[in-house]
């Protein structure tokens, strides 16, 4: 390599190096910007056993993560906009689609950081009696699903909350699926998998319920084919 060849070389080298740097700065700057106010932030016992319901008032708006919320999360896997921000540093986003902040996300800056999606209380949560689910995001892939298929899944998930049935499963895969009536948001659950047999599970929930038969066919073809 020439000598002007390694200086273009070590140019390139430089900007792509220099880009995230920027990007980080220009994000931390962004953030600083946006004015700090007071979450009322509060947990208390759920209505679903086991489970803890957290609030937050958020620009005169109370917001709630219960049962139904645990299993939401953003589409895009990354931060969206920062729309609020307390004096702990703890951060509210907006998520791509909410355009009237009817979902925002939470991220508290404890040890665990863990992002969590809040509700409007103005509106209602997930119903799955007229939900409809139109595709299913594993393995990195983005499937079409039949109405069929949706009808299935729908009937499974309404037992999944009241369901007796726990075991510890042989392997887990996550899955989001996703609704066009969630714009932005995937609802997120895990499948078990137990002799043979599949079960759906709410995510963090260790209640169950076993999967239709279309499901099983449906999903151990894609396991089939993921491995092939």
């Amino acid at each position: 390599m020439s000598v002007k060849g390694k200086k273009k070389f070590i140019l390139l080298g430089i900007i792509i190096f220099t880009i995230p740097i920027l990007y980080g700065v220009y994000n931390f700057i962004k953030i600083q910007l946006v004015p700090v106010t007071d979450f009322s932030f509060k947990q208390e016992k759920s209505q679903q056993e086991d489970f803890v319901k957290s609030t937050i008032i958020f620009k005169n708006q109370l917001y709630i993560s219960d049962y139904d919320e645990f299993c939401l999360e953003p589409l895009n896997n990354i931060r969206d906009e920062v729309i609020g921000r307390d004096k702990n540093d703890n951060k509210v986003y907006s998520i791509t689609g909410q355009d009237e902040y009817n979902y925002i996300m939470f991220l508290d800056y404890g040890e665990m950081q863990i992002p969590t999606i809040f509700r409007k209380a103005s509106i209602p949560s997930i119903n799955f009696s007229n939900m409809k689910f139109n595709k299913i995001r594993i393995f990195n892939r983005e499937l079409t699903i039949t109405n069929e298929l949706n009808e299935d899944i729908i009937k499974s998930l309404k037992q999944v909350k009241d369901s007796r049935i726990s075991l510890k499963p042989q392997d887990v895969y996550g899955i989001d699926l996703i609704s066009p009536n969630l714009k932005g948001i995937g609802y997120s659950i895990n499948v078990y998998v137990y002799n043979n047999e599949f079960y759906f599970a709410s995510r963090g929930y260790d209640k169950c319920v076993k999967t239709s038969h279309n499901f099983s066919l449906w999903l151990k073809s894609i396991l089939a084919s993921s491995k092939g």
